[in-house]
Order: structure tokens, then C-alpha cells, then sequence
């Protein structure tokens, strides 16, 4: 299944460093397949495939939770379009 994820930066320096070590130490049951950083509002969104919304939340905040806020959704695949 396929998940959201959009993050708000509150930390960025701190979010820098603990992100480039998130992406090379992904669990195996996790796959992030896009982040996209937006420039202007220290805003960003991942991309992910997991078997569950939880299992990326608690990944996540795990890893990130005193550096940004962060939501979390579930992707429609009927809806949705691409690859």
C-alpha cells in the first residue's frame, strides 16, 4: 500500500543531519520512493510504501519527532495517478 506523508520542519539544522542518516537505515519494511523539500516554507512530503500508515508514523516519529510535525495518509489507488 501506498502513504503521505508531509512534514513541517521546527528544527532544520537538526532535520539535515538526522535525515541523510534516516535514508540510508530504512527498516526493509519501509520504502520511501519520493521526498520532495519545499524551499520556502521548510515544508516537506514523502512518498512511501508500507503495509501500514502505523508503521510508517512510528518510523518516523521515532526518528524525526523533536525536528518537525509531521501528518500522515493513506493513498487511494483507485484514485490516484502515476506510476
Amino acid at each position: 500500500m501506498f502513504f503521505t506523508s508531509e512534514h513541517k520542519m521546527t528544527n532544520e539544522e537538526q532535520f539535515f543531519i538526522k535525515s541523510q542518516h534516516m535514508g540510508r537505515n530504512l527498516p526493509s519494511n519501509l520504502q520511501l520512493h519520493l521526498s520532495l523539500i519545499y524551499v520556502d516554507n521548510q515544508t516537506f512530503q514523502c512518498v512511501w510504501e508500507a503495509e501500514s500508515l502505523e508503521m510508517i508514523e512510528d518510523y518516523v516519529e521515532a526518528q524525526l519527532a523533536d525536528c518537525c510535525q509531521s501528518h500522515y495518509f493513506e493513498v487511494d489507488p483507485f484514485s490516484a495517478i502515476g506510476a
